[in-house]
């Protein structure tokens, strides 16, 4: 008989005394109750690794003064706190009413990191349990709210847990593969617990490969950190699946040192569900060695404590070696017994139906005894005797069923005549609800028309990517707005050998940004085609003036609307450029192949890499719109050459946050990707721009509308 093991994982404190005196000194001091409930958690937390028992009476002294003064997020992380301290007692019915509890206040609040971290530990008590499709639920939940945030610690857990389901369902290399990608996360994090744990189950799936010499490396290493930080839970179990290793090589010495260490530190720390699981292998060893009467009473330890545990897995193990040991002296009768004790343990972790089967089988083994009873009794009279009060007890019990269901049909007339009136007064409730359902989708149909609307109009006036192309052979538009319709747009206009293009970032974005890019998509036209304008500085400055007007004229009092803008005039018949630009500058990417010294080096900030240099001409520093301290706008002369490239963009692209650890992507790493992309065409660079943005971006919302013009000479 053969038991699997699996190591809690989980972060843990571990502290010397002078921490926890120090958490004492800074509790005495403290005034406020929510102060008091925080060193309550912390103190729990500190102690779990030392005395299980004190974790658990400051942890209730959290939850009590959090329950007191209705502190939620208190009695939230109290009670989680304690139902992972009772489930190290193995004590998992109550375990899980204190992650119910934990679970309504997490919900109440809307705290999904909460929420996912309860449902990861009571997959775990349902594991233990045996309950695999209850546990697999819970993990898959959590594994759901972690995938949205960037807790590596809560993900490492769920991975981690998933592995082992897939190991309690023989599916080896599968969870292999979870556990070599837990051991990475745990490893980036430093995680001494996590790193253990998972070197151990790794070892266990090279137990069930009967790879034992390479389960044992594993564990010993696994073992080996647990004692560097006092971890006793940890080393308890390494003990239990070293002392498994050696039972298979038939080191039977060496395998009952194990058990019995792993059994002294399971007892000291109250740890009743891995004291069941080494009883039950001690046990074992016991019975291969035909030591019966110890085997016996070891096992039968096992049996009383994990039914007061509710631990059903290791009883119907427990039960299924007892069988074998009452079988071996020749005891068949309670060999037969103690047999169907374990199939229906068995089928109750199926089929959910273990109360009712042992209640079947109880019922049963009664009848039977009585029935031997009646066989013993040596005259008929003591056989009438007996048959009398049967018939009597029968009786009785008849009367009593009849007033219990008596009683029972009365509790259940009048439930039914509260759930009816209840049900009407819901049907009412869900009227009301659907009819302001009805109306509410109503409305968000209305304005999302419009919105699309908005959109059309707005692709209207955009230039088409044809046009653009036309214009300006070798170029890309990468355009990604953030809803809907966009508050960035891209310009474009041709006058004679002179393309006129632009990227504009108004404020804001969606809808209010769409209205502040039809007023600028407006005043640059009429300050081109009616102005007759063809400088950039001239025209910002023109633009500046118009959109003033616009605002004013429309009586809007928001003088920090305006826009952001890059603007260029190419020449193509001399390669010549000039741009002026309102916050936003210019790139200019030139191979060192071009650099000599009868070549003007274009002034601005510079970056280079091994092939190219990219300068940056900055814009002045001041929007479009109204703006205190005005001065006009200056324009840069440049002289290109064939093969540079240039890119003006708005803020949207390096703003935007993402990565490992949700940072923004910011301009330095911008320029960076620029100068890695100049050995490519522009319709590339678009495609790995636009890549690069949604990899960095990654499952998170987009901030800003984004928009680059790139144009190759």
């Amino acid at each position: 008989m053969r038991i699997l093991f699996f190591i809690l994982f989980s972060s843990a404190i571990y502290a010397q005394t002078s921490n926890i005196d120090s958490l004492f000194n800074i509790l005495k001091s403290a005034k406020n109750d929510t102060n008091k409930v925080i060193l309550y958690q912390k103190i729990s937390e500190t102690f779990q690794e030392v005395d299980i028992n004190k974790a658990l009476e400051y942890a209730k002294n959290g939850l009590k003064l959090s329950q007191d003064n209705n502190y939620e997020t208190g009695i939230a992380d109290l009670s989680k706190t304690i139902g992972d301290i009772l489930d190290l007692k193995g004590e998992f019915l109550k375990s899980i009413e204190y992650y119910q509890i934990s679970l309504s206040e997490y919900t109440r609040s809307n705290n999904f990191h909460g929420i996912g971290k309860v449902k990861n530990s009571l997959g775990r008590i349902y594991e233990k349990q045996g309950n695999y499709d209850k546990a697999l639920k819970n993990y898959l939940d959590a594994s759901k709210i972690f995938e949205n945030t960037s807790d590596k610690k809560s993900i490492a857990s769920c991975i981690n847990n998933v592995g082992l389901i897939y190991y309690y369902q023989a599916h080896y290399d599968k969870a292999m593969e979870y556990y070599i990608k837990t051991l990475k996360l745990v490893e980036e994090l430093d995680n001494k617990m996590g790193i253990a744990s998972t070197l151990n189950n790794i070892g266990l799936i090279y137990d069930k490969k009967q790879m034992f010499d390479t389960a044992t490396v594993y564990f010993k290493q696994s073992l080996k950190i647990h004692e560097q930080t006092g971890n006793k839970y940890g080393i308890a179990q390494c003990y239990t699946n070293l002392g498994n290793m050696a039972y298979n090589k038939k080191d039977y010495e060496n395998c009952e040192e194990y058990y019995k260490k792993s059994i002294a530190l399971n007892e000291e720390l109250g740890d009743k569900w891995s004291l069941v699981n080494t009883y039950i292998s001690l046990g074992v060893l016991y019975q291969q060695q035909k030591i019966y009467n110890k085997a016996i009473s070891i096992i039968q330890k096992a049996i009383d404590l994990s039914e007061e545990i509710g631990y059903r897995d290791g009883a119907k193990s427990a039960y299924d070696v007892l069988s074998e040991l009452y079988a071996a002296i020749g005891n068949y009768k309670d060999a037969y017994e103690t047999h169907t004790f374990y199939v229906a343990y068995k089928d109750s972790i199926m089929n959910e139906e273990n109360s009712k089967v042992l209640s079947q089988l109880q019922e049963q083994y009664n009848a039977d005894k009585r029935e031997k009873e009646i066989q013993l009794l040596s005259t008929q009279k003591q056989k009438d005797a007996l048959k009398i009060k049967q018939q009597s007890t029968q009786l009785l019990a008849i009367i009593i069923g009849l007033l219990l269901l008596s009683v029972f049909a009365i509790v259940v007339y009048r439930g039914y005549r509260h759930k009816k009136a209840a049900n009407n007064m819901l049907s009412l409730q869900n009227i009301e609800i659907l009819k302001q359902k009805a109306e509410i989708e109503d409305k968000n149909r209305n304005i999302l028309a419009s919105i699309n609307y908005a959109k059309r109009i707005q692709e209207a006036i955009l230039p088409p990517h044809k046009v653009v192309k036309d214009s300006i052979e070798n170029s890309f538009v990468l355009f990604k707005p953030k809803d809907i319709v966009s508050g960035d747009f891209y310009w474009l206009a041709v006058k004679q050998n002179i393309v006129l293009f632009a990227v504009v970032d108004c404020t804001g974005h969606g809808v209010p940004g769409a209205f502040m890019s039809i007023v600028g998509y407006n005043n640059l036209n009429q300050a081109v085609n009616e102005n007759k304008l063809i400088q950039p500085s001239e025209i910002l400055d023109n633009l500046n003036e118009l959109v003033e007007q616009t605002l004013h004229n429309s009586e809007s009092k928001a003088v920090k609307d305006g826009m952001d803008i890059a603007l260029c005039a190419l020449n193509y018949k001399n390669n010549s450029l000039e741009f002026a630009g309102a916050n936003n500058p210019i790139y200019i990417v030139r191979s060192k192949d071009n650099l000599s010294s009868d070549v003007k080096v274009i002034d601005g900030n510079i970056l280079e890499n091994e092939s190219s240099v990219l300068y940056e001409i900055k814009a002045n520093r001041q929007p479009i719109g109204a703006y205190i301290n005005r001065e006009n706008f200056t324009n840069h002369s440049i002289q290109l050459m064939q093969g540079d490239s240039i890119y003006i963009f708005s803020d949207g692209f390096p703003d935007q946050f993402g990565g490992t650890k949700g940072k923004k992507y910011k301009y330095k790493p911008f320029k960076e990707f620029l100068l890695t992309i100049q050995q490519y065409d522009m319709f590339t660079q678009k495609n790995m721009l636009d890549k690069a943005i949604e990899d960095w971006k990654g499952s998170r919302e987009q901030v800003d509308d984004i928009c680059i013009i790139g144009v190759r000479i």
